[in-house]
């Protein structure tokens, strides 16, 4: 009978170490679907403010063109941060290998959690900063697509110059003269 109370405390341990990876392994699976969703959003992201500031490379040279191509080329390099992987500690199977075969099971067991638990961490950190770039980006573009149309809208010198010597031509060639 004594050999059953630490074979139970090791069967309870395990069972708790068994939940333990399981919901490690679901968290760990949820945060590859949303990076994989904040890469995808930074790819869409430097595509559109690369055609966003291209569209704006033939125009003149006012302070509405400078201010969309430099929101432009803002959101285009906080698109290429957050495609950037996490610098740091990853889990090294191989290592982790070699400890674990001179382990206990359930102190390997524990060991290879707290290990995977420490890298998920890290990643979700870079996942929530990479985050901040991407909003700043998307907000940029916006910007950079607000100051578009605005520019569109407004009338330049040369335009409205243009328009009134095309109002005063049409006078004179209308019959006023003749």
């Amino acid at each position: 009978m004594a050999f059953s109370t630490p074979k139970r405390k090791l069967s309870r341990q395990s069972a708790h170490l068994n939940v333990i990876a399981d919901e490690l392994n679901l968290e760990t699976a949820s945060f590859a679907f949303r990076k994989t969703a904040m890469e995808q959003r930074a790819t869409i992201l430097i595509g559109a403010a690369s055609v966003v500031g291209a569209l704006q490379v033939s125009m003149d040279h006012s302070w509405l063109v400078v201010a969309n191509l430099a929101l432009s080329f803002v959101a285009a390099v906080a698109g290429v941060v957050v495609v950037f992987p996490r610098q740091g500690d990853a889990l090294d199977v191989r290592a982790m290998r070699d400890a674990f075969l001179k382990m206990e099971l359930e102190q390997g067991r524990y060991k290879l959690i707290t290990t995977k638990l420490e890298v998920l961490e890290a990643d979700e950190r870079w996942l929530i900063v990479r985050g901040y770039w991407a909003r700043g980006g998307f907000i940029a573009l916006t910007l950079s697509i607000a100051i578009t149309l605005v520019g569109a809208l407004i009338p330049t010198s040369g335009d409205s110059a243009n328009t009134n010597s095309t109002d005063t031509s049409a006078a004179f060639s209308s019959g006023a003269h003749g």
